[in-house]
């Protein structure tokens, strides 16, 4: 039995999709990798997403932007570029597009010379367009022992909101998430949260279907 559904993968420095079926073998599964389509040359991809209708896909590179591929064609429709990025090196590691697919939200952490991390950074883009809508988060300059990372952000099913996890460091206690929720109308802040959990090391986050409640995931 299959479905319609694409399972995307990434390989060094390319990306895939091939059809995904329900209830194959492991050498069936094998054996459809010669199906795979190639979507990225020549890219440092840390985070990918769908859009709704399945029509794009939204990469978010390690070259401080986000592209846009067609699903059916492989090809670039758009990039997405943030312009205080241009003298730096801002890795994009979590992107997502909102329910009606025509927002994307990008966040990751800006470094400079030769790697020290510099900031955080989260914004809003048009996805037809390209234009940037909002700035959630843009922190630079931290000192070397208050490294902070942007892992992970997602909308609201609704749209309305926005979802952003990370990580602080509190020193001599290590690493804590940190969890801020955004108008994505305004981009105002709504909410932060700081559970007193210590040394974790990767954080993700996403919304319940009627959009009430929050989920989070650590590593430790």
């Amino acid at each position: 039995h299959s479905n319609s559904c694409f399972v995307l993968l990434l390989v060094g420095l390319s990306a895939y999709t091939w059809p995904a079926s329900v209830g194959i073998s492991a050498e069936q599964a094998a054996s459809r990798l010669a199906q795979k389509r190639t979507l990225l040359i020549r890219e440092r991809v840390f985070s990918v997403a769908f859009s709704p209708d399945g029509k794009r896909i939204a990469g978010g590179c390690g070259d401080g932007t986000i592209k846009v591929w067609d699903v059916s064609t492989g090809k670039v429709r758009l990039t997405l570029r943030n312009p205080s990025t241009l003298h730096s090196r801002w890795a994009i590691g979590s992107v997502a597009f909102s329910s009606d697919g025509k927002r994307i939200v990008g966040g990751g952490n800006l470094n400079v010379g030769d790697g020290d991390r510099a900031g955080v950074e989260a914004k809003v883009w048009d996805a037809a367009g390209g234009k940037e809508l909002l700035n959630l988060v843009s922190e630079k300059g931290f000192p070397p022992r208050s490294y902070q990372s942007i892992q992970s952000v997602t909308f609201s099913p609704d749209g309305s909101r926005i979802a952003i996890g990370g990580l602080e460091n509190v020193r001599v206690r290590g690493l804590r998430t940190k969890i801020q929720l955004f108008d994505a109308t305004d981009g105002k802040e709504m909410l932060t949260v700081k559970p007193e959990r210590f040394n974790v090391r990767g954080v993700r986050v996403a919304f319940s279907p009627d959009g009430r409640r929050i989920a989070l995931g650590e590593i430790g």
